[in-house]
Formats: structure tokens, sequence, C-alpha cells
């Protein structure tokens, strides 16, 4: 239990790099100058979270949620070349229910893992491409000129625990 636990909260900041599709009929009006700039982590949550092990040979399955706090971590945009690049901290909070027990885990994360690297936007959708070629993208809810909300499906094998559904929201403002 310990291990699926921190494998579930170290994972949580890897959710970030994960696909997106847009059912939007409105979508919001951003154009790419106004994404550069220096964007502050606000909030950060997830829905609808579930992921999956294996332990022995008998798969076992996990609901979470995942919530951001203390959020002193900052998002950079940059141009020429287009460049995302973070810093700073903050507290995730992972709420997982295994066999209809609920645990409760916190860690300081330092550093989004698979955040920084080339950035496009294209048609709502940002998307950011690793030193690894992993392409992260998140689709734009809304923006009212200073906050920025994203979604990002969470589907994606993080060690030995497959992320099956949910999706993760980000808020930024600036």
């Amino acid at each position: 239990m310990k291990v699926l636990r921190q494998m579930i909260i170290s994972g949580g900041a890897v959710l970030l790099a994960i696909a997106c599709s847009n059912n939007d009929s409105n979508p919001p009006q951003l154009s790419e100058s106004d994404l550069i700039n220096t964007w502050n982590l606000t909030e950060l949550y997830t829905e609808n979270g579930s992921a999956t092990t294996t332990v022995d040979n008998m798969p076992i399955s996990v609901v979470y949620t995942l919530t951001g706090s203390n959020f002193n971590q900052q998002v950079i945009f940059g141009d020429n070349p287009k460049t995302i690049t973070q810093n700073g901290s903050f507290t995730l909070t992972a709420i997982y229910t295994l066999a209809g027990i609920s645990q409760t885990s916190q860690q300081v994360v330092n550093e989004v893992p698979n955040i920084a690297g080339m950035w496009s936007y294209q048609n709502n959708v940002i998307n950011i491409t690793n030193s690894s070629g992993v392409i992260t993208s998140a689709n734009v809810i809304s923006f009212d000129g200073t906050v920025l909300k994203l979604r990002t499906s969470l589907v994606q094998d993080v060690g030995n625990i497959t992320v099956t559904d949910g999706d993760m929201f980000i808020v930024l403002s600036r």
C-alpha cells in the first residue's frame, strides 16, 4: 500500500505530460502573443481519476483525486524561440481509495516533469514538446485576459501504474 501511495503521489506531477481533446462549441479567444508571459500556477486538480497496477500478478484498481495548494510555481512562455520553462514549487495532495479504504498523501513538488520544452499553439490546444520528443497537449478551456484554464486528459503509463481515466485542470494567472 505504501509503494502504491508513493507511486500515485509521484506520478501525479508526471500527469501533466498527457494528451487531450477539445469538444467546446464556443472556444475561448486566445492568441500566441497572449501566451507569451510569466504565469503563476494558481490551481491544479483532477476529476474522475482512476488507475490500475499489478501486484503479484493481480490487478488492483485505485480511484484518486489530486489537488494542488501552497502555490509558488511559475510557468514561463517564451518567444523566439518558443520555449516553456517553470520554476518554484507547490504541494500536491493525493486522495486515493483502494478496496474501499481512503488514504491521503502530500508531497511538495519542486519541479513538474515534462512541462519544459518547445511550445506551439493552434486551435485552442497548447502542445509542449520536451527534449525527449514527448508531446504534452492541453486544451484551453477559458481565457479572460488574465486567467488561463487548461484541461488535459489523464491517459499515461507511470511506472507500474497505468492511469486509465480522468482529467487534470490547471489554472494560470498573470
